[in-house]
């Protein structure tokens, strides 16, 4: 088995390599080369079987490309190639090549280690949504993250929206939608709709699955709309009949039908909230019907309360 070797230098590796115009190299001894943080490492699993090929391809070739690191103490820390350093210890390596940065603060550290990790193609699509997340998070703005990860600026947009949806995330995690179709859902917020098109993702290719989400998000938008507007009429409504002192008897008719339809809207409201055995109260209907009917006859009116219904009660009605 080959093994990378050299004898000491002013660093504690060995000689340094690489030619006058490439970043200054040492040999340093793995067993003294710690990984990064995981609080700046965005890679939170490590595939064995890719491990492995490049652990044969170290045993055959060596370690091509230096790995960074900083001097903590009398050992180092890897800013940028734990990967490298995880394979070079399965292969049996002795030594790594590495550069050694005197001048990277914490904050330099994490924007190389995570700007390394969006450039590779096997992190999973929560790490790379998570990468630029902390990318973000860190105080890069969008063109900067695009121009350090090779992404575009929409891509990235929509990354930081998705790292921003938990239960987008999560299915990302479980392998329930691939990041391309997640991008289209970046914006969904409504958890009854997120759900459904997760769950039919699959059944779609890119193209027709990017026309479901914009059919269904407009209609639950219209629906939700039409819902508000709907309350904001019957609150009209019902202040306009609040100020009615007495009417003629022509307006029998329509107030009986007001009756009727706000008792079956009122019903209804009900059932969708659950309260399928709580209906409108039979009393609370002969009430309002029973002071319609007084006011069109022109009779006196009996002022007193009538049978109530809870507040909480009215509220979901005009919700619903």
């Amino acid at each position: 088995m080959k093994r990378q070797t050299s004898s000491a230098n002013p660093h504690g590796g060995g000689p340094k390599i690489g030619g006058s115009d490439a970043p200054a190299s040492v040999w340093l001894a793995v067993e003294r080369v710690e990984p990064s943080p995981e609080t700046r490492n965005a890679r939170r699993v490590y595939r064995q079987a890719r491990l492995r090929e490049l652990a044969a391809s170290i045993r055959e070739h060596g370690v091509l490309e230096p790995i960074l690191v900083i001097p903590v103490g009398d050992r180092y820390e890897v800013v940028a190639g734990n990967r490298r350093l995880q394979a070079a210890r399965l292969a049996g390596l002795d030594r790594i090549p590495a550069v050694v940065r005197f001048d990277l603060d914490e904050r330099r550290r994490l924007l190389i280690n995570l700007v390394e990790n969006a450039q590779r193609v096997d992190l999973n699509p929560s790490e790379r949504v998570g990468v630029v997340r902390q990318l973000a998070g860190a105080g890069l703005g969008v063109r900067e993250i695009a121009r350090g990860t090779g992404l575009s600026p929409a891509t990235v947009s929509r990354w930081i929206r998705i790292a921003g949806n938990k239960p987008l995330v999560k299915a990302l995690e479980d392998g329930r939608i691939d990041l391309f179709r997640a991008m289209y859902l970046a914006g969904t917020r409504d958890p009854a709709l997120l759900s459904e098109l997760v769950e039919l993702a699959p059944r779609y290719s890119p193209e027709d699955f990017y026309t479901l989400v914009q059919q269904r998000s407009v209609a639950t938008s219209n629906t939700r709309r039409g819902k508000v507007a709907n309350a904001r009429s019957l609150a009209s409504l019902a202040e306009r009949l609040a100020v009615v002192q007495a009417v003629t008897p022509d307006a029998a008719e329509p107030l009986r039908r007001i009756v009727e339809i706000a008792s079956t809207l009122l019903h209804q409201a009900l059932t969708l909230q659950g309260e399928r055995e709580a209906p409108v109260p039979a009393n609370v209907t002969d009430g309002l019907i029973g002071t319609a009917t007084s006011l069109v006859s022109g009779q006196h009116v009996d002022h007193s309360p009538l049978p109530a219904v809870e507040e909480p009660v009215l509220a979901q009605a005009c919700s619903a």
